[in-house]
């Protein structure tokens, strides 16, 4: 396993420094290793406190490190006094370590994490000896001189710090106005990264990004390479954010991971619920609608319209038996959007199951306990009609409105050229499908 270390301040908060750099490294295999450099009272909201640690107690702590592992990249995040970056440039040089600088000067909120003489160490210090700096816009004028205003004046101030040194340069320029654009210059090429404008304020994004790069250089990719994956890398977290208990959000390095366990447990969960479904399939046969029978389970908390597991062309009905088709991921875009507007009123819902509207069939959902909301489709407003998936948005909304929760079952009629519609919300699809034969065996019994 490859290693990589973090040269910074620890956030008492979790959002950023260290502790921030060292989940980020777990993230892409990576073994984290730490030096700090100072310690932080605050939180996402705001920094109370900054205590720097001395720099002859940085310089033990790189020694230590650097004389027992074979580390062969480093980033510096908050080094706060001119004392220890100059330090920090020097060690790392004697043991050849390639460096990302992340310039940090202050915290996303305005508050100070910097001497009033870092910038100058920082140009003088760590510019020559860097291999990639990553500073936001605010940091690249400080060390430039340029005011970063637009993709013209990035371009300009990364050329700039090329001159002072560093070999290559990634500008993030979220701050700024119109498109989020980030830009790397490296070996005289010129490479843009844009990005989605979000509507979180989000703590810690430049120590993601830039330990994300340093993990992948450790790893072997070469800069243009790194800096692109962990671009991808901070789209995917930044797009489901944590909330924290103040006003500001904070990422979860461990999405990737924390997403494809759960895939995996989606897909055993609608590998059984299918199976369940057919070993009872002459309960559901006459419930099963035209369109087929699906079953689906969205991956949790970070769903997206490619994060679900249904039933490749889902279950159809035969003559005497049900049809099923493979277990597959993003198999079913019309239960899933409908899923990820459910889990907006809850969380704990993430699978559904459809049969054909009945109202013997009703009668026994309700008998068995559950809640039922129908929807009018002929209501639907023609606006919503026309957008691609909006029309599960406004089914689910609709549903929701009449008594201000979200049932267990929702029905849905009345739509031309649509095939009146029940479907089963549960907490699995094993839930979902126990849920459906015992309503379907109630039903047939009633007759």
């Amino acid at each position: 396993m490859p290693y990589a270390l973090t040269i910074a301040g620890s956030d008492s908060g979790g959002g950023a420094g260290i502790q921030q750099d060292l989940l980020v490294f777990s993230a892409f295999g990576v073994r984290g290793l730490s030096v700090l450099t100072a310690i932080t009272a605050q939180t996402p909201d705001a920094v109370h406190a900054v205590t720097p640690l001395p720099p002859a107690t940085v310089h033990e702590q790189l020694s230590a490190v650097l004389n027992h592992f074979p580390v062969r990249w480093a980033k510096t995040g908050m080094l706060f006094s001119p004392e220890t970056a100059a330090i920090v440039a020097d060690t790392l040089q004697e043991y050849r370590v390639s460096i990302v600088v992340d310039p940090v000067l202050r915290a996303g909120v305005g508050a100070s994490l910097s001497h009033e003489k870092l910038a100058d160490a920082i140009k003088e210090q760590l510019l020559p000896v860097a291999d990639l700096i990553t500073p936001n816009a605010y940091e690249a004028e400080r060390l430039t001189g340029v005011a970063v205003r637009d993709s013209h004046s990035m371009l300009q101030a990364a050329s700039r710090l090329h001159e002072q040194g560093a070999k290559a340069v990634l500008i993030k320029g979220g701050h700024l106005e119109g498109t989020p654009t980030d830009l790397l210059l490296v070996d005289g090429e010129i490479y843009w990264f844009r990005h989605r404008r979000i509507r979180y304020d989000i703590h810690g994004l430049g120590c993601t990004l830039s330990a994300a790069i340093t993990a992948l250089l450790s790893l072997g990719l070469d800069i243009p390479q790194a800096v692109g994956r962990a671009e991808r890398y901070l789209r995917r977290v930044i797009r489901t954010p944590l909330k924290t208990p103040g006003k500001r959000y904070v990422t979860d390095p461990l999405l990737p991971l924390r997403a494809a366990a759960d895939r995996a447990r989606a897909i055993h969960d609608v590998r059984i619920a299918v199976q369940r479904i057919v070993n009872n399939q002459h309960h559901l046969l006459p419930f099963t609608p035209e369109v087929g029978l699906q079953i689906c389970r969205i991956t949790y908390p970070y769903a997206t319209l490619l994060d679900s597991v249904a039933v490749e062309g889902r279950i159809r009905r035969g003559i005497k038996r049900l049809i099923v088709g493979e277990i597959a991921i993003g198999a079913s875009s019309h239960l899933t959007r409908l899923l990820l507007r459910a889990r907006r009123y809850n969380t704990r819902i993430r699978a559904a199951l459809n049969l054909r509207y009945d109202t013997r069939l009703l009668a026994a959902l309700q008998q068995i306990g559950l809640r039922i909301e129908e929807v009018d489709r002929s209501k639907e407003p023609a606006d919503v009609a026309k957008v691609e998936g909006a029309s599960m948005r406004w089914v689910v909304d609709e549903a929701v409105s009449r008594k201000g929760q979200l049932p267990d079952v929702i029905c849905s009629f009345g739509a031309v050229g649509k095939e009146p519609m029940t479907v089963i919300l549960a907490t699995t699809a094993l839930k979902a499908a126990e849920l459906a034969i015992r309503a379907c065996s109630r039903a047939l019994e009633s007759g």
